[in-house]
């Protein structure tokens, strides 16, 4: 996967479900986009008045439509694990597909909507390239047969080794999670996004300090790519003298 752009805004304009766009919409500058123009944009969101997150009563997604020189492009919003809309700074995605490579100039008009519940993953992951299945029986539903479409080659042969290790305690691998919660986060004209929670364990013993992992996978339609973000949190403190990742 080549480099990707990140372009970080401070702080964007929310509207809230029947307000319109606010005057002064956010413009993002892009140098150098790549031929496919796929963009990612690292961004913080303002929170929402309390009164408009009382109408919601509910998950919040946010929409977004997007414009680069002045013609309509794809975009959409995906929040990322601490998007708390409740206060300011909630961290989000916003992904663009623009039309070609090269410098642009976007405007962005943020709408909050109501969400529903978040759903559980249904069958595999298609895109024109792959099929990815995240199955929650294995692999602590990180990703357990990959299919590259134009080929027909199929991966499902392999182990995900991401594990924290200390010398008296051992190992914790998250694969041994066997109840990990997968969902999609996002679905969209860019990519569709599935975020996996699961808890390091070994068998039925799991670590004091409660370690797990949270893996969002994103994967563009457009383009043979696919983006993965992980963090690890633990609810005591305690030093782990390894933690390995990969396959």
């Amino acid at each position: 996967m080549r480099p990707r752009p990140l372009l970080p805004v401070a702080l964007l304009a929310l509207a809230a479900p029947s307000a319109r766009a606010q005057p002064t919409e956010p413009v993002l500058v892009v140098r150098s986009a790549p031929d496919h123009g796929v963009i990612l944009a690292d961004v913080s969101l303002p929170a929402l008045e309390s009164a408009a997150i009382g109408r919601f009563a509910g998950p919040i997604r946010i929409d977004a439509a997007a414009t680069a020189d002045g013609a309509a492009v794809p975009a959409q919003v995906v929040l990322l694990q601490d998007g708390d809309l409740t206060r300011d700074g909630a961290p989000a995605t916003v992904a663009l597909r623009l039309p070609r490579g090269g410098d642009h100039s976007v405007k962005l008009a943020l709408t909050a909507r109501p969400a529903g519940k978040a759903s559980p993953l249904a069958g595999p992951v298609r895109t024109p390239w792959i099929a990815a299945t995240h199955d929650p029986a294995k692999m602590g539903g990180l990703p357990s047969r990959i299919e590259f479409l134009k080929t027909g080659k199929v991966f499902e042969n392999f182990t995900w080794q991401d594990r924290l290790h200390h010398r008296q305690q051992g190992g914790f691998l998250l694969r041994g999670d066997i109840k990990p919660a997968v969902e999609t986060i996002s679905d969209g004209p860019v990519c569709s996004g599935v975020r996996v929670q699961a808890a390091y364990s070994r068998g039925d013993e799991r670590p004091s300090s409660r370690p797990s992992a949270t893996y969002d996978w994103l994967y563009f339609k457009d383009a043979p790519l696919v983006l993965v973000r992980a963090a690890i949190r633990q609810q005591e403190a305690f030093a782990w003298r390894r933690q390995s990742a990969g396959a």
